[in-house]
């Protein structure tokens, strides 16, 4: 089953914005070629214990930029419903996966 990212709190089929899919990452609800998001090298961030995403290689609570809830995603250190940046849904990424999903969420929300 391929895992599914939504924006914010939602996880309505309109609101998905990444589609993880046999190891590779697509934009939307989409499975083609087309849409396959290469060469995405992660980096500028620090992720600890898969719960807490910090910029650079800090790990100072000022420096936080992302906070992992299970299978939610909140902006800074916040876990308030109204900082969801997304919900995951599907089945287990591996850490690599993981790591790109995260740089490129923080893309897409500024956060590096």
């Amino acid at each position: 089953m391929a895992t599914k990212i939504y924006q914010g709190n939602s996880t309505y089929y309109t609101d998905q914005i990444f589609t993880i899919d046999n190891g590779k990452i697509f934009k939307g609800n989409s499975t083609y070629y087309s849409d396959e998001i290469k060469d995405i090298r992660p980096g500028g961030f620090n992720i600890v214990d898969f719960k807490k995403v910090y910029k650079g290689t800090s790990t100072y609570f000022s420096d936080q930029i992302m906070t992992i809830d299970g299978q939610k995603i909140y902006k800074g250190n916040s876990t308030y419903y109204t900082d969801q940046i997304a919900t995951i849904d599907g089945d287990r990424m591996s850490d690599e996966e993981f790591e790109k999903i995260i740089y490129l969420l923080a893309e897409l929300n500024s956060l590096i």
